[in-house]
């Protein structure tokens, strides 16, 4: 697989789905509340730590009397806040979005999130978005980027056929009033990972996907909040004849394409190649990697890095996270430059949690060495743009879409229409009212004028 051209460096700023220009990249943590947490802290205090050195190194100048002093403003909290957070839930119970849940990876909660890069107590008993009366803006300028699992195909189906139309709705309310700036819903999320029973049936993931994204147009201030994004594992689509193409949704659903990276990179670094078959560095590969970004580009469509953490740990299995992991991940944002928009990584000791405990995930927080911390800030901070970015870069959707999908059998395709804006639909329906009105008109002014040359013609005749 070749590497992209830099001819793709001309990609358009497309503000209807918060695509930046290129060489932006929000910045996203997750993936549960407490190790979010407990990042923003540790990225604070590093910040205040700094400032503590910076102003005691001018104290000591000054009293050497030396004139060179460096200035430095206090740090605010807010400065380390990312521009979205991560968070999961299921389509079955839609647990951890106002609601906490845990399903042993830690707690999940999305309103729980809102609430730290806000002071503004976001209540469990309302959807309703929180909007400051006086500018009409979102208090709350952070995204949030939702991993909505499906329950494999056997869920699809349900979608399909109908029988969870309730949930979808549920889910599509949720996210209309969601405290959260932009929202991004990674559907069905790891399509291609053999563990989320997707793989049996791609068609009917394909159809479920887009029912829900239909659903969420067919309301308002869903289709103006929420980018859907299909994500791939991109560690390789397992099955005979099986393609990402069999999975796609099309263009029509899919705002954003996203991947996952976490033991791919390690083929890219010479110094892994001995560890053959060892699981740390069996989970794909950098062309299977290469391949969805390379689909995305195909597609001219935004690519987040939807899961990232250095498998293995730091200081664990890996003697030199920066070099084998971190590093190799940077270089692939520099060369995709033009595509790779968002990074979402997971901070968290996954050792710690039931679910991932001895699966092989390890320690992934920044702040566990104090190299890593270093680098993180100066290589990986500088370069990425946190809360409030968001706003900067996602304008309004100025087509306002909508989808109709009937309430439709394993055997109904869905029938998709598109509308014009809202506003022009309203000119058109005016417009189609008043040629109405004027068909008539000249109708009544013809027959008028039929009925006096008859007339006429009679008078002259008898004459």
């Amino acid at each position: 697989m070749t590497s992209p051209s830099h001819e793709h460096d001309h990609h358009r700023h497309d503000n209807h789905n918060c695509r930046p220009p290129p060489g932006v990249v929000y910045l996203t943590i997750g993936q549960d509340l407490f190790s979010v947490d407990q990042y923003l802290t540790s990225m604070y205090n590093a910040s205040l730590h700094e400032y503590l050195v910076t102003m005691n190194n001018n104290n000591n100048n000054n009293s050497n009397n030396n004139n060179t002093t460096t200035t430095r403003v206090l740090p605010r909290r807010s400065d380390v806040w990312p521009a979205a957070f991560m968070v999961y839930s299921d389509l079955k119970t839609l647990a951890g979005l106002a609601t906490p849940t845990d399903y042993g990876s830690g707690v999940e909660y999305a309103n729980g999130l809102a609430e730290l890069t806000t002071s503004v107590p976001v209540a469990t008993t309302t959807t309703t978005t929180k909007i400051d009366r006086t500018t009409h803006k979102y208090i709350n300028k952070a995204g949030l980027q939702i991993g909505l699992w499906l329950s494999g195909s056997d869920g699809c189906r349900s979608i399909v056929n109908g029988t969870c139309t309730h949930q979808v709705n549920r889910f599509v309310d949720y996210l209309a009033g969601a405290p959260f700036y932009r929202i991004f819903v990674r559907l069905g999320y790891e399509f291609d990972n053999p563990s989320f029973g997707y793989m049996p049936d791609p068609i009917i993931y394909r159809r479920a996907f887009r029912m829900v994204v239909a659903s969420c147009r067919q309301h308002p201030s869903c289709y103006t909040k929420v980018q859907w994004v299909w994500h791939s594992w991109a560690a390789g689509v397992q099955g005979k004849d099986t393609t990402l193409d069999d999975f796609y949704p099309g263009d029509m659903y899919v705002d954003w394409i996203g991947v996952s990276i976490f033991q791919q990179v390690y083929h890219r670094n010479t110094n892994t190649q001995s560890h053959g078959q060892d699981s740390i560095w069996s989970g794909g590969s950098y062309e299977t990697l290469r391949d969805v970004l390379d689909y995305a580009a195909a597609r001219d469509k935004p690519v987040l890095i939807a899961e990232s953490t250095p498998f293995g740990g730091i200081d664990e299995r890996l003697t030199d996270a920066w070099g084998q992991w971190f590093q190799p991940v940077l270089d692939l944002i520099d060369e995709y430059h033009h595509l790779i928009a968002m990074w979402s990584y997971i901070d968290c000791n996954w050792n710690a949690q039931p679910m991932w405990n001895g699966v092989g995930f390890g320690d992934a927080r920044i702040v566990k060495n104090a190299t890593i911390l270093q680098l993180w800030r100066s290589a990986v901070l500088t370069r990425t743009v946190g809360y409030g970015s968001l706003e900067t870069y996602c304008g309004e959707k100025d087509d306002y879409i909508t989808m109709n999908v009937p309430q439709s059998t394993p055997t109904t395709a869905a029938f998709v229409s598109i509308a014009t804006t809202t506003h022009w639909s309203m000119q058109l329906g005016m417009l189609s009212g008043f040629s109405f009105v004027m068909m008539i008109v000249l109708f009544a002014v013809l027959s008028w004028g039929m009925r006096t040359y008859r007339r006429r013609r009679q008078t002259y005749s008898t004459i």
